[in-house]
């Protein structure tokens, strides 16, 4: 393939990326991206795993090791099957940050976890891999951030004597809390501005979780690979001096 036709292949997008990764791998250093709903995600995901075990009355333990190819590399988080490499299907987790970021089952699965799903059966062998959202409470010190974030708002430091405030920290436990048992169990000491005695917001379990399997596509995983060796040709030719 010649340095056209692969820069024709792939976006700017795709580009920037590749730049980025090549620049990691020279250089030794990686750029450190993080958000509080990518926090929640990576900090929420065993808890993720938990909810999905207990729904499904299934055992699922987080996978500790990353399985790596000629292609592709990655760190799967829960499989079915003798071993990793024996898959015969797996899970990943994903933690969305609220109510309203969380999927319905009829949505269309983000191409970009749909393309991950893929790769990890490349990498597994596995027949089926799905991506289950698991809607989870936030912690004690998320809360208290986005309490604090909006005391700031109403006065500054000491803003419990405005009732406006006060109606502000309940609308964000409503917004943060899921299973109120729960999130007692694992904080018993927090100081909830909610009298428990008006707590209805509960949500059902089978409502905090939507699964979407992706079965295995040869053709498709084949494509993937073509993509990296695409990848690979576009950043010699490119970026390797």
């Amino acid at each position: 393939m010649t340095n056209d036709r692969a820069g024709k292949a792939m976006g700017e997008t795709c580009k920037t990326y590749l730049k980025d990764v090549y620049r990691e791998l020279k250089y030794g250093r990686r750029e450190e991206v993080t958000t509080k709903q990518m926090e929640h995600g990576n900090e929420g995901e065993q808890l993720g795993i938990t909810l999905y075990s207990r729904f499904t009355k299934t055992f699922y333990k987080k996978n500790e090791e990353r399985v790596t190819n000629m292609f592709l590399s990655g760190h799967p988080d829960c499989y079915i099957g003798e071993s990793i490499m024996k898959a015969e299907r797996g899970i990943d987790i994903k933690c969305p940050w609220s109510l309203f970021t969380m999927p319905f089952a009829g949505d269309k699965l983000d191409e970009n976890y749909l393309y991950q799903n893929y790769s990890y059966m490349a990498l597994t062998g596995a027949k089926q891999w799905d991506t289950v959202y698991t809607l989870i409470n936030h912690s004690a010190s998320q809360i208290d951030d986005e309490k604090r974030r909006w005391s700031y708002k109403f006065g500054g430091l000491d803003p419990e004597s405005n009732p406006l405030y006060i109606e502000k920290c309940k609308e964000i436990e409503r917004n943060m809390i899921y299973d109120m048992g729960e999130f007692q169990k694992d904080y018993p000491h927090y100081d909830l501005a909610t009298d428990l005695s008006d707590w209805n917001f509960d949500i059902p379990m089978a409502e905090r979780i939507v699964v979407f399997p992706v079965m295995r596509d040869e053709e498709i995983i084949n494509q993937i690979y073509g993509r990296v060796l695409e990848a690979r040709i576009w950043i010699k030719q490119n970026l390797v001096k």
